[in-house]
């Protein structure tokens, strides 16, 4: 792929602004107005050749603004995103944020054995409706944890796959209190839950059962069984696909949909505001099926 040319187009009456990046595969656009500094500064990467995921570091080097270079990777990235990896077949499993208190813990559900992307996000919704009955920050973790199971019982006889908790502790609770809730629930995937090597210790014994997800950072520290990837210059983000020997995640953003597919990554986590992200997720899961 080559980048061809670049330019921004701006709002007018009912017209949104737009990046317009031209390729040599076709063109695409991203909302967004550039000032005309920008868009000349840009100007310096016509001609770029893009055929690999390293590739991607020739827009590293040529911007500094890295908002604008996130979007300029990830608009390249949509104008021919299997191209970097032939080998892609599906997207990932979904794993949705069912909830956030007010102090950063997360509550998740996702599945492993869930056929169908459709049926799983299904699921995930009724079980993250089920948690709206309840007012989450004046809960514990405990009682919201018990009542998601209780929500898990009435749905699970709708559907053929088992649905999983996982918890963000973001740093707010001990380890005492993570082993707590690790045996009393089977939580399948727990975040923020160790950020030294002898807590990591303490919850090794759920290895087996339990990924316990850490970020690249410290898991160049310390080994673990999973880490959560977030976007990074996407030659960074390949660098770490084939360097981290674990099981990956990935902690998808609206606009990012590709990078986690093309990477093969197999879970994403989504956020609370998710409905774009799902239906560009199906759309590209349309885009992978076999052409007759």
């Amino acid at each position: 792929m080559i980048i061809q040319d670049i330019t921004s187009k701006r709002g007018f009456l009912f017209l949104k602004p737009k990046l317009v990046l031209t390729t040599d595969k076709k063109t695409v656009t991203y909302p967004i107005e550039l000032t005309p500094e920008q868009t000349q500064s840009l100007q310096r990467l016509k001609g770029i050749s893009l055929i690999t995921f390293q590739d991607f570091s020739k827009i590293s080097q040529t911007l500094e603004n890295k908002p604008l270079l996130r979007i300029l990777q990830l608009t390249a990235l949509s104008s021919d995103p299997f191209s970097f990896n032939t080998d892609v077949k599906q997207i990932p499993r979904p794993m949705h944020t069912l909830g956030r208190k007010n102090n950063g813990i997360e509550f998740y559900a996702f599945s492993l054995n869930a056929a169908s992307f459709e049926k799983a996000v299904l699921a995930n919704h009724q079980l993250k409706n089920h948690l709206t009955n309840i007012d989450i920050n004046l809960k514990n973790e405990e009682d919201i944890l018990k009542h998601l199971q209780e929500g898990i019982k009435s749905i699970q006889t709708y559907y053929d796959f088992e649905l999983k908790l996982g918890v963000n502790f973001n740093s707010k609770s001990t380890t005492e209190e993570v082993l707590r809730l690790l045996n009393a629930f089977n939580l399948v995937y727990v975040e923020g839950a160790v950020n030294n090597e002898q807590e990591y210790e303490q919850l090794k014994p759920f290895e087996q059962t339990t990924f316990i997800a850490v970020s690249p950072e410290i898991y160049s520290s310390f080994k673990t069984n999973a880490a959560i990837l977030s976007f990074l210059p996407l030659e960074q983000l390949a660098a770490l696909r084939t360097s981290l020997s674990t099981n990956l995640f990935y902690n998808l953003q609206e606009g990012e949909e590709y990078v986690p597919v093309s990477l093969k990554i197999p879970i994403v986590k989504i956020p609370l505001e998710e409905k774009k992200i799902i239906e560009t997720l199906i759309r590209i899961k349309e885009e992978l099926k076999p052409k007759n």
